[in-house]
Order: structure tokens, then sequence, then C-alpha cells
């Protein structure tokens, strides 16, 4: 199951996630989710890049985090996991608002796209691919339908 899960980055623009300083070059992000949870309140090294995303969605690109960030470093993602209950597993798997954070790293070939993306002057959406439970992949696309694509 595929889909776009819709939320209006106009409404971002305002929060005080966003850089303070209106100067300040920024990328938006887009969030895919490959798990089979619910994940919410997604942030970036500290930045707010999404809402929540149900299993199998595609979130809108939110703003935002800085563009002089130095990708090649490692990223924290932090997130929630939706209270998740299991019967044939024994149990709850996640608790209510249960906090995770994985450490995730762009690969050398990802910052070549990035590279690529400014060489032709166009502006990259970080693709943040949650895999499972343990793991989260980082890419760079033109749009978030370009990493939905990545994310497959």
């Amino acid at each position: 199951m595929s889909g776009l899960l819709c939320f209006s980055s106009e409404s971002f623009a305002t929060s005080s996630h966003v850089a303070k300083d209106d100067e300040q070059e920024t990328v938006l992000v887009t969030t895919v989710n490959n798990s089979h949870h619910y994940i919410a309140n997604i942030q970036m090294d500290g930045d707010g890049i999404g809402i929540g995303v149900y299993p199998g969605y595609v979130e809108v690109p939110m703003c935002c985090v800085s563009a002089k960030k130095d990708w090649s470093r490692p990223v924290r993602i932090y997130f929630q996991w939706e209270a998740e209950f299991s019967q044939d597993k024994g149990g709850m798997l996640f608790k209510p608002d249960s906090e995770d954070m994985i450490v995730a790293n762009f690969q050398e070939n990802k910052l070549d796209v990035l590279k690529k993306l400014k060489e032709e002057k166009i502006k990259p959406v970080i693709c943040v691919i949650f895999r499972d439970v343990d793991k989260v992949d980082l890419d760079f696309g033109r749009s978030s339908e370009d990493c939905e694509k990545r994310s497959k």
C-alpha cells in the first residue's frame, strides 16, 4: 500500500522549530514509512521534520533543516512509536508514546546525488526512509515522489 499523507508545509513556516533567520538556506525533508508501525513526532538533530506517518505512506516535504549542515557526519533521527499491541507476539510491542532515536549516515553515493542536484541548480529534498523499528536510510531526491521511488 502506498500513498501520500498530506500536511500543509505552510503551517510549519511559523512554527518554533523553523530557523529564525529568514535568510538562512534550508532544505525540506520527506519521511517515508516502509515499516509496519505508525511513527510520530519525527525530528532530525532536534529540528521537527514530521508530524506522523502511517505504514506504507510518504509525508509531503516538511520545513526545514539547515542546508549548510555537513551531511557527511552522522544524523540523529528522533521519533515516537504509537502504542501497539500484538496478540501473536505476546503483548505490547510499543508502550504509548515510546520515544526512540536512530543514528543514520548518508552513504557516499547519496552525497554524490546531492552534489549532482546542486550542479543542476535543483533544491534537494532529504528523504528519511524508515525501513523497520531499528533501521532508517537517508537519501536526497527532487521531491517526495522521488523519495518514494528511492525507498523501494
